[in-house]
């Protein structure tokens, strides 16, 4: 599905400082996020390319916590070389017609299921 990206990419997470410290020396291990309010489904959220939004992010968890998360005093963003593998790359338009597609079976599937 990656067809026109590179294969590797750099990708910002955003976080608190003393979390990302610790990840980046190898005493803690990233966590899974698995809230109910995870657009994306369960797992890691990076900003692909922009140091900048994930930073934002930070801040913007740190301004306005969410319940049960993470608490961030001090915003930074860590940056990841990531190898892309199979992905949707939802900028192609090959993988929209995918999307249009699976959408048009699941609607019929869940008609079907009442």
């Amino acid at each position: 599905m990656c067809t026109r990206l590179p294969a590797f990419v750099i990708c910002f997470h955003g976080c608190d400082q003393r979390v990302g410290k610790r990840i980046i020396a190898g005493t803690m291990a990233m966590r899974r996020s698995e809230n109910d309010h995870d657009w994306l489904g369960h797992g890691f959220y990076f900003w692909g390319g922009n140091h900048d939004r994930a930073l934002e992010w930070a801040r913007r968890q740190a301004k306005y916590p969410r319940k049960g998360g993470t608490k961030i005093t001090r915003p930074c963003a860590l940056g990841a070389v990531m190898h892309l593998g199979h992905c949707l790359n939802l900028m192609e338009h090959r993988p929209l017609g995918l999307v249009k597609q699976s959408h048009a079976v699941l609607a019929v599937e869940l008609a079907r299921a009442g």
